[in-house]
């Protein structure tokens, strides 16, 4: 039996802890989801500057404190104009790159007013005819006008020829 608890809730649920309806959380989920969406659709029409519908969705939902990691960059910690430069550049050698959502979930504590969202995805287009797999994870954070922000994305990408991710 899994003993783990939540860090936050060490034996107990804290006094502040608040335990939204189902309801509510699949729909704060689906939003943040549709959020992700909107930013693989202003990467897939090269808008790295963000002036497309999409593309403002997503400035409208980005924390001043945003931070990226990714396993193909050797930076360690990356901002929102070095993410989109690295895009910009890979655009550039590869002009059909396309990514394909497979598969997003988000879990979502409304009580503590954090989210994270876990995507999956292939990426086409890429010269020489190779297909990665993408995973992604974004982390989101409800600030005080209760606007979901996101303040951290993580990725990682596989090849298809090694079986993706497991």
């Amino acid at each position: 039996m899994d003993n783990r608890r939540d860090v936050h809730t060490p034996g107990r649920p804290s006094t502040s802890a608040q335990h939204a309806p189902q309801y509510e959380k699949n729909t704060t989920a689906r939003q943040i989801c549709e959020l992700y969406f909107a930013a693989i659709q202003a990467l897939n029409e090269h808008d790295h500057d963000h002036k497309g519908e999409a593309g403002q969705v997503v400035l409208s939902h980005l924390s001043p404190n945003f931070t990226a990691r990714f396993d193909a960059i050797d930076k360690t910690e990356m901002s929102w104009k070095e993410v989109n430069d690295a895009w910009r550049e890979w655009h550039k050698q590869d002009p059909e790159m396309r990514i394909e959502i497979k598969h997003c979930s988000c879990d979502v504590d409304l009580g503590r007013g954090v989210a994270k969202l876990l995507a999956e995805a292939d990426i086409t287009g890429i010269s020489g005819g190779v297909t990665l797999g993408g995973l992604m994870e974004n982390r989101y954070r409800r600030n005080r006008d209760g606007k979901w922000m996101l303040e951290c994305s993580m990725g990682l990408r596989g090849l298809k020829s090694n079986g993706g991710f497991v």
